[in-house]
């Protein structure tokens, strides 16, 4: 099997967020509730929101992109640091993104009973955005709309829409999550093969020359 995270992730999404629809009981344990983290010490809350989804639309969503982009970077992996080392790297960017576009979240309303969030945005983002590190010319575009731009170009056009909603705050949308999975899937790439910054900005400014 070429892609044993990425798919064994999906699976256990679907699972988790069909329990979670279907029985509601569920949806209540499992979710990011930042003030039953801090008072109640539910730290498991914090990966268990991420695989939970509100609605199959939200689940088939981030599970589509998890597949088109996971599959590449998990195979990158593999071939960097060997099969098992690789997709070692690669559960950990994916469960450590969740955890980590938790934090703004966690800081915010530790004190704040009625909030709550689940999602699998943030470690998707982290994915998305370590692929892009690999290939920043990479067409991207958005789901069902035939247009795609420069990966680097998407990044920063993400980073800068995740800052101004969540600023706005006037969704049910944790944008902030999002910011903080791209941002880690960013830094954690850098952290794990370093060579990459220097690989990504050559390709970037050899784009630009074209010009």
């Amino acid at each position: 099997m070429e892609n044993p995270i990425t798919l064994g992730l999906i699976l256990i999404s679907a699972m988790m967020s069909y329990l979670a629809e279907e029985k509601p009981y569920y949806k209540s344990k499992w979710l990011v509730s930042p003030y039953l983290i801090k008072h109640r010490k539910e730290y498991y809350r914090i990966i268990t929101g991420g695989f939970i989804h509100q609605g199959y639309l939200h689940l088939l969503i981030n599970m589509y992109v998890l597949f088109i982009f996971g599959k590449y970077l998990e195979l990158k992996f593999a071939d960097l640091f060997g099969f098992e080392l690789g997709i070692f790297l690669y559960a950990v960017l994916y469960l450590f993104g969740i955890v980590f576009a938790n934090l703004l979240s966690l800081y915010k309303y530790q004190d704040s009973p009625h909030y709550a969030a689940l999602g699998a945005s943030g470690a998707v983002s982290a994915i998305v955005f370590s692929m892009i590190m690999f290939n920043p010319l990479q067409g991207i575009g958005i789901i069902f709309i035939p247009v795609f731009i420069p990966g680097f170009i998407f990044a920063v056009l993400y980073l800068l829409y995740s800052t101004f909603m969540a600023n706005r705050g006037q969704d049910n949308v944790d944008h902030g999550a999002h910011f903080m999975g791209a941002i880690f899937g960013f830094l954690f790439t850098v952290a794990v093969y370093p060579p990459i910054w220097h690989e990504f900005l050559t390709k970037i400014f050899a784009w630009f020359n074209q010009f």
